[in-house]
């Protein structure tokens, strides 16, 4: 069966897209600017492997408590490459524990 649609995972990658994770974690901020404002920072996952990001903590919803499940936060960025893009394949497999060294 074909996967009909994608889901976003946001890369955060620099000084700027961590300003807005911040504005984010404060919940002080209307959810409709802050997706504007992560809109350069979305790479669009599959569902099923977006789930799996999630079932193995490489991916968390940010403020769930404020904005629901609106703002799936990359939390392993060995997962992203700049020139090849989210590795969603890998999070099967890895875990959290095998980012440390």
């Amino acid at each position: 069966m074909i996967e009909s649609g994608m889901e976003p995972v946001i890369v955060i990658g620099d000084i700027r897209a961590e300003e807005i994770l911040a504005r984010l974690i404060s919940g002080k901020v209307p959810p409709g600017l802050l997706a504007r404002q992560f809109q350069p920072y979305i790479v669009q996952v599959p569902p099923k492997d977006r789930n799996t990001l999630l079932a193995n903590k490489h991916v968390v919803f940010e403020r769930e408590d404020v904005y629901g499940p609106q703002f799936a936060i990359l939390k392993t960025p060995s997962l992203y490459h700049p020139e090849s893009g989210l590795r969603w394949e890998d999070a099967d497999y890895l875990n959290l524990e095998t980012d440390i060294i």
